[in-house]
């Protein structure tokens, strides 16, 4: 019998080990690893050599068999940049340097190299986190969060991939440089948002405050990162928008937003988080679209009236989870109001 046949017979006939047939299975990676994995539930020494020409197999073997590095197979694994990455953060929990060529062919796995193991500069993948990702959006979030997890400095190999990203660019020039960010300049002025926020925090230019209180996102951001205070002017604008006056409660005023929670109450997660965490008491006007969604009804009744949510019973009867925890909670009601359905 050849390896799968072999191994196969173990696993589905005999349930058990099989020393007569352990030489075929020891010619295969993938059976003698199987075979180590579902049937010895234990290390398969006879069949490492054969395990150990294979990436894939020598990791998995480390990672859940051996629960332990695995030098025989090191020389494969570190043919596969994804392998490699993985055997340094879940085997080794350190640098693998063997595999480093192999890692610094892709950018997302230097970057997290980088930044989960070996949490220093990584100079050798430095070119693939500048330029490699299938969309101009992946290389320039790869080079920013190489930027500010990793060097904490400014990164100029990757600052052509930053450019090509109006978030990215702003962020960078605020947080990294600390200064204006020339090259990005043309993208950050394509989003108006970012462009205000560029002018005002980074290039320090003075702005008509009417101009900022036409939108709702400007105003929420001038209020919180500049004026670090209410903004009068801009909270008619605010108040349209559901999110904005959520976040002007929440970390700007601190305190309700009367003018906001009309549309505050048109969401349903809104609403519930705007009575929990600025009202801290009932919201009335948003009930009804809290009663739209069982998570949130759930929600509701445990944190916020800590008693059963009857408007909201209807939806939470329809997801079998959340009846299930809802029924457990120890709600001030009757049992019976909450068991009705």
């Amino acid at each position: 019998m050849n390896a799968q046949e072999s191994y196969h017979y173990a696993s589905h006939y005999l349930y058990k080990p099989c020393p007569l047939n352990e030489a075929a299975i020891a010619t295969s990676a993938e059976y003698s690893y199987l075979y180590a994995r579902n049937i010895l539930k234990a290390p398969f020494p006879l069949g490492e050599a054969a395990i150990a020409t294979d990436a894939e197999h020598s990791y998995l073997y480390a990672k859940n068999i051996l629960k332990a590095p695995f030098p025989l197979g090191e020389a494969a694994i570190a043919t596969n940049y994804l392998r490699s990455y993985e055997y340094a953060y879940d085997v080794l929990e350190a640098a693998f340097p063997l595999g480093e060529p192999a890692i610094a062919t892709d950018g997302h796995r230097s970057l997290y190299y980088a930044k989960y193991v070996i949490k220093a500069p990584f100079p050798l993948g430095e070119p693939a986190i500048a330029t490699d990702g299938h969309y101009c959006y992946e290389y320039a979030k790869n080079s920013f969060g190489y930027a500010i997890d990793v060097l904490k400095a400014p990164f100029p190999l990757g600052e052509a991939a930053i450019a090509t990203n109006s978030e990215y660019s702003y962020y960078y020039a605020k947080h990294i440089l600390k200064a204006p960010f020339p090259l990005g300049e043309a993208e950050i002025a394509k989003e108006s948002f970012y462009s205000l926020a560029y002018n005002l925090e980074v290039l320090k230019t003075p702005s008509d405050e009417k101009e900022i209180a036409c939108s709702a996102e400007y105003s929420n951001h001038y209020a919180h990162f500049i004026l670090q205070a209410p903004f009068p002017l801009g909270e008619a604008a605010i108040a349209t928008s559901a999110e904005c006056s959520l976040y002007y409660a929440t970390y700007v005023l601190q305190a309700p937003f009367p003018l906001g929670e009309a549309v505050i109450a048109t969401s349903a997660e809104f609403s519930y988080r705007y009575a929990r965490n600025v009202l801290k008491e009932p919201f009335p006007l948003g009930e009804e679209a809290i009663a739209t969604s069982a998570e949130w009804s759930f929600s509701y009744a445990k944190y916020v009236l800590k008693t059963t949510f009857r408007l909201g019973e209807a939806v939470i009867t329809k997801n079998a989870g959340i009846l299930k925890k809802y029924r457990r909670l120890k709600l001030k009601a009757p049992r019976q109001l909450f068991f009705k359905y």
